[in-house]
C-alpha cells in the first residue's frame, strides 16, 4: 500500500497559506517534515492524513491509498483510486492511517488502557474485543509505559502523557502513522528514544511513519543520533546533545563496572572537536580540538565558546585554523597549545609489536550474555517489580550508586517507594547542599533500612527521622543507637502528652476561640507549640486526637 498526496494546497489562516507540496510515503519510509511555528506542517500533516481538505478551489487535494505505481494526474478522474478519507467509513480511516495531533486530552477517558483503546475506534457505541486490548499491551510493552495502563490519565506528567498518545496511534496499527510533533515539550534523551521507536516500526518495512519536527537542525541531530560515522565518531549538533551523549555513555561504562567515571578525578575525559558551517551548507569547516576538560559544565561552556569564536573568525573574514586549545574554565577562555594543519602532523602509523588480533563471533556473544542490568532495563522493572513511577525509576537509576543502593536498601525489607522517597528527596537535597555527586555518598543501605523501620515502627516521627538521617549521611551512624543514646524516641505515654496538650490550649486561649468558630487552621498552630514543648518527640497523630477531644 502507497499514501500518496498529489498537489496539497490548503489555506492557513489569514496570513500564511500552504503552498502546493506532493509527497509519497510507503511502509519502510521514516520521513520527517520540518518547519518553524506557523509553517503549516500541522495543516500538511492534516491534509496527509485526509482529516483536512484543501480549500482553494482551482487546486484540490488528491489522497491515493493503493499500490498503484503512479500517481494521478489532476485532469485524471479515477474515483476507485483517487479518494478522500473523510468520505470513508471512521474504522476505515482507522485501519489505514493513524494521525496524532499536537493536543488531543480526551476529557471521557478514566485510564491509559481506556485512552489507547478509544484510538482505534469513535469513544463511546463501541465494544472491544481480545484483540484490542492484545493491541494495546502490545504497543505500551513497545514503548516500555506498561505500569502506566492502570493509570487515570489525569495523573501522568507530559512526558508520560505524550508516550501514551503514541501508543495509541501504535496500537491503531495502521499502514501509516502520521504524528505531529511528537516529541514536543519532552527533553534530549526522551526526544531521541522516542524517535528510535519511531524509527524501529518503520525499519520493520510494514509501516510508513511521518513526524514533524520543530526545525531542520531537530531533524539532522536525530538523523546523527541513529548512526555512527564511518570512523566510529558520533556528531552532535548542540552541546546539551554532547551532554546527554557523555552522560549516557558515563552511565553505561558505570553500570559496567569499569570504572567510577570521575572527570575530575581524571577517571574520564572527554575532548571536543568542533566546527560549524554555514545554513544550507553541506560540509563542515575546519575544526578544533579542545582539551583540559574536566566536568560536563565545563564542556557545555567550551563548546558555546569556541562556537561563537568561530562564527566571529569567519564573519571577520579570517580562517579557522586546524589546531588543539585549552580551556580554562575558570575564565571561561581557550587558547591555541598547538598546530595540526594535516593528518601527517597526527603521527598515525601502525605499531609494529602489536599483533592483529581476531574476535570471533562466539567470543562476542558469550560477553553481551554476561552484561549486567542496564539503566533502561532497570527502570523498567523498577517500574514493573515495583510499582514505582516513571519518574522515581528515572531519578533512581541515573546513577549506578542510587540504584545499588535502593536494591540493597529494598532487599533488607524496606518499602520499596519509602525507599525512594528518602533517597529522592532527603539524599538528593543534601548532595545539593554538599555539593557533593551520588557516587560520593558513604552511607550503608543497612542504616537506611533501620531509619526506615524506626518510622514505620513510629518509635520516631517524621521531623526526628530527616535529623537523623542527616548525621546518617555524613558519619553513616547506626540509627537504633544513635536515637536510643540522644533520648529520641517519639513519646506515646498518653498521660504525659494529655498534660502536656492541657497546658498548651490554656496558655493559646485566642487560638482555641478561632478554631471553636470554624477556624480549622488554628489547630496547626496548636499542634505545633505542642510539638516544641516535647521536643519534637510527640506522637503528631496522638497530639491531634487529644487536641480535638479536649477542644
Amino acid at each position: 500500500m502507497i499514501l500518496s498526496c498529489l498537489k496539497l494546497c490548503a489555506s492557513y489562516g489569514t496570513k500564511q497559506v500552504l503552498k502546493n507540496a506532493s509527497l509519497e510515503v510507503r511502509p519502510g519510509d521514516f520521513i520527517c517534515v520540518c518547519g518553524a511555528n506557523g509553517s503549516g506542517k500541522s495543516t500538511f500533516l492534516k491534509l496527509l492524513s485526509g482529516l483536512e481538505r484543501g480549500k482553494s478551489k482551482k487546486s484540490p487535494s488528491f489522497l491515493q491509498i493503493d499500490s498503484a505505481e503512479k500517481m494521478p494526474s489532476l485532469t485524471e478522474d479515477d474515483g476507485s483510486r483517487t479518494v478522500f478519507l473523510l468520505d470513508l467509513p471512521r474504522r476505515e480511516i482507522a485501519r489505514r492511517i493513524a494521525f496524532l495531533p499536537q493536543s488531543e486530552f480526551p476529557a471521557w477517558d478514566t485510564t491509559v488502557f481506556d485512552m489507547i483503546l478509544t484510538g482505534r475506534f469513535a469513544p463511546s457505541g463501541t465494544s472491544y474485543t481480545a484483540e484490542d486490548y492484545s493491541r494495546v499491551k502490545e504497543a505500551a510493552r513497545f514503548l516500555e509505559i506498561t505500569p502506566l495502563l492502570e493509570r487515570s490519565v489525569f495523573t501522568l506528567s507530559g512526558g508520560e502523557f505524550q508516550k501514551c498518545r503514541i501508543a495509541r496511534a501504535i496500537a491503531q496499527q495502521g499502514e501509516f502513522l502520521i504524528l505531529d510533533e511528537p516529541c514536543a515539550g519532552l527533553d534530549i534523551n526522551a526526544e531521541s528514544a522516542l524517535l528510535k521507536k519511531m524509527r524501529i516500526l518503520s525499519d520493520g518495512g510494514k509501516t510508513g511513519v511521518v513526524v514533524s519536527i520543530h526545525n531542520i537542525n531537530a531533524a539532522v541531530r536525530f538523523a546523527k543520533k541513529i548512526a555512527l560515522l564511518s570512523d566510529g565518531g558520533i556528531v552532535c549538533g548542540s552541546a546539551e546533545e554532547v551532554i546527554a551523549y557523555l552522560d549516557k555513555l558515563r552511565m553505561t561504562i558505570q553500570y559496567l563496572g569499569a570504572s567510577d567515571c570521575k572527570l575530575n578525578e581524571g577517571s574520564m575525559r572527554a575532548d571536543v572537536n568542533l566546527s560549524i558551517r554555514e545554513v544550507g551548507a553541506e560540509e563542515f569547516g575546519t575544526r578544533t580540538e579542545m582539551k583540559n576538560l574536566n566536568s560536563f559544565k565545563a564542556i557545555a561552556r567550551a563548546i558555546e565558546n569556541e562556537r561563537e569564536r568561530q562564527i566571529d573568525l569567519l564573519e571577520s573574514g579570517e580562517k579557522v585554523i586546524q589546531e588543539t586549545r585549552r580551556w580554562d574554565d575558570a575564565k571561561e577562555y581557550s587558547y591555541a597549545m598547538r598546530s595540526k594543519e594535516d593528518a601527517q602532523d597526527y603521527r598515525y602509523f601502525p605499531d609494529p609489536d602489536l599483533v592483529p588480533i581476531l574476535i570471533s563471533d562466539a567470543w562476542l556473544d558469550e560477553i553481551r550474555a554476561k552484561q549486567p542490568e542496564f539503566r533502561e532495563e532497570k527502570k523498567a522493572r523498577y517500574q514493573e517489580e515495583y510499582g514505582l513511577p516513571e519518574y522515581d525509576a528515572d531519578i533512581l537509576t541515573g546513577t549506578k550508586k542510587l540504584a545499588d543502593i535502593f536494591e540493597e536498601t529494598v532487599a533488607l525489607g524496606a518499602n520499596p517507594k519509602k525507599v525512594s522517597n528518602w533517597l529522592m528527596v532527603e539524599t538528593m537535597r543534601l548532595l545539593k547542599e554538599h555539593e557533593m555527586d551520588a557516587e560520593d555518598i558513604t552511607f550503608s543501605a543497612e542504616n537506611l533500612a533501620k531509619l526506615i523501620k524506626l518510622v514505620d515502627s513510629q518509635a520516631i516521627n517524621s521531623s526526628v527521622a530527616k535529623e537523623v538521617f542527616e548525621i546518617i549521611f555524613e558519619k553513616d551512624i547506626d540509627p537504633d543507637k544513635y536515637v536510643e543514646e540522644k533520648g529520641l524516641k517519639t513519646v506515646n505515654d498518653e498521660g504525659a502528652l494529655r498534660a502536656t496538650v492541657e497546658k498548651v490550649i490554656a496558655d493559646n486561649p485566642q487560638s482555641v476561640e478561632d478554631y471553636r468558630n470554624g477556624k480549622e487552621k488554628a489547630i496547626g498552630f496548636l499542634v505545633g507549640q505542642t510539638m516544641k514543648a516535647m521536643k519534637g518527640k510527640a506522637n503528631p497523630g496522638m497530639v491531634n486526637q487529644i487536641l480535638k477531644e479536649l477542644l
